[in-house]
């Protein structure tokens, strides 16, 4: 039988001295490529609450406003299949450390110049360009 699981995230993004950045993390297991801050619901849980719950346990930061829906992205496992439905959003403090509250999951994380990613897992790639994309050509102030 296969399990479906949804999960939530954001693609966090700053200006800094003219320069666009995104949060990644890199989880505590796999194969050390890099990810969005994510997790599944919580039951009960909105969308937009698992996404500021995950982002705030995994990086520390408070995010705006969801800005924009990324492109949802799935994986699945021989017992499995895992969604991820994700926004473009900045974090209300863009000076703000970064500081995860649950540090058994996160073995490192950062702000990345969009100009020079790490290796990204290979299912979220997408998503990031489009936030990279769409990032680029989004007048925010």
């Amino acid at each position: 039988m296969i399990t479906y699981i949804t999960a939530a995230g954001a693609i966090p993004c700053r200006i800094i001295d003219g320069r666009i950045e995104i949060v990644l993390v890199k989880g505590s297991g796999g194969d050390g490529s890099w990810g969005i801050p994510k997790g599944k619901l919580e039951k009960g849980e909105s969308i937009e609450q698992g996404i500021r719950r995950e982002v705030k346990e995994e990086t520390g930061l408070d995010l705006g406003v969801l800005e924009e829906r990324m492109p949802d992205v799935a994986y699945s496992k021989k017992d499995f299949i895992k969604t991820v439905i994700s926004y473009l959003v900045q974090p209300t403090d863009p000076t703000a450390p970064l500081n995860p509250q649950s540090r058994s999951e996160i073995a490192h994380l950062q702000f990345f110049d969009i100009e020079q990613l790490p290796p990204i897992h290979r299912y979220q790639l997408r998503l990031v360009e489009a936030a990279v994309v769409t990032r680029k050509y989004r007048d925010w102030e």
